[in-house]
């Protein structure tokens, strides 16, 4: 597992909350694409780049 400054598809930075500090970045088995939750269709359950909705959470993005 990686740390991130930020989603590599969409550029979307973590912050600071009292709950959480970061937020999974998926990979997709199909093409190999980073993307998080707020990428795409499907609330991040579908890849943005080929449309497959199997993956895997390496990475994550945390808050600075």
């Amino acid at each position: 597992m990686s740390s991130l400054d930020s989603c590599p598809n969409c550029g979307r930075e973590a912050k600071d909350s009292m709950f959480s500090n970061f937020f999974e970045v998926h990979t997709c088995r199909e093409c190999g694409q980073k993307y998080c939750n707020e990428c795409g269709e499907g609330d991040g359950t579908e890849c943005p780049n080929c449309g497959a909705t199997d993956y895997s959470d390496y990475d994550k993005v945390y808050a600075e």
